[in-house]
C-alpha cells in the first residue's frame, strides 16, 4: 500500500495489513503532519489526496476529519525532578566512559603488510585477577560445604541428639525426611531399571 502525505506529498510504501478498515492515525516523518489514513486500493494511491489548497496549507496539522491529536501528558514536578536527575546521572556515566583510560602496553606491528601501511596496535590488557576466585567456584564450593554438613548431620544425628537434647525433635524430623527421600529415589531407580 502506498501512502502520500497531504502536506509535503512524499510517498511511503507500507504493508497492506497495517491500515485497518477503521483507519489509522499516521505521522509523516518528513514534515510531522498527522492525519487519519483510511485503507485505499493501490490504484487509488495517487489520487488519494488532492493537492492542498492555500487554506489547507495554512491550517494547522492534524485537523483531518475532526481529528484531535492525543493530549500531552503532564507530569508532576516530582516526576520531572526524577527524570532530570536520571538524565544527569546518565550524562555523567557517559562522560566517565568517554574519558580515556591509561594506555595499555603496545606491541609493534610490521610497518607495512602486502603494501598496506599498518599502525601500532595496543596489546590487550590482561584481565585483573579477582580476589577469592570466580563467583562460580565460590558458589560451587559453598554448595559442597552445605551438602557435606547435611550428610554429617544425618549420619551423626543420634550423637548430636545425645549432646544437645533440645535439637532431638528437629533432628528426628530431618532424619525421617531424608529417609523418605532415599526411599523415593530407590523406588524411582527400580522403576527405571537402574537397580
Amino acid at each position: 500500500m502506498r501512502l502520500s502525505c497531504p502536506s509535503c506529498r512524499i510517498l511511503y510504501d507500507v504493508p497492506g495489513g497495517v491500515i485497518p478498515e477503521t483507519g489509522r492515525i499516521v505521522e509523516c516523518p518528513s514534515c510531522g503532519r498527522v492525519w487519519l489514513q483510511k485503507p485505499v486500493a493501490i490504484a487509488d494511491a495517487e489520487t488519494m489526496h488532492p493537492a492542498p489548497t492555500d487554506a489547507e496549507t495554512d491550517a494547522p496539522a492534524g485537523d483531518d476529519e475532526n481529528f484531535e491529536p492525543p493530549p500531552r501528558l503532564e507530569h508532576s514536578p516530582e516526576v520531572l525532578r526524577i527524570l532530570r536527575e536520571e538524565a544527569e546521572r546518565e550524562t555523567r556515566l557517559r562522560q566517565q566512559d568517554a574519558t580515556p583510560t591509561p594506555a595499555a602496553p603496545e606491541r609493534d606491528m610490521p610497518a607495512a603488510r602486502d603494501g598496506v601501511a599498518t599502525e601500532t596496535v595496543p596489546a590487550p590488557a590482561p584481565a585483573p585477577a579477582r580476589p577469592g576466585g570466580t563467583g562460580f567456584a565460590r558458589g560451587f564450593l559453598t554448595a559442597l560445604v552445605i551438602a557435606a554438613l547435611a550428610v554429617l548431620a544425618y549420619v551423626n544425628a543420634a550423637r548430636i541428639a545425645e549432646r544437645v537434647p533440645q535439637a532431638e525433635p528437629a533432628l528426628t524430623v530431618y532424619v525421617e525426611k531424608v529417609n523418605a527421600a532415599r526411599l523415593w529415589l530407590t523406588v524411582q531407580a527400580q522403576a527405571m531399571g537402574l537397580r
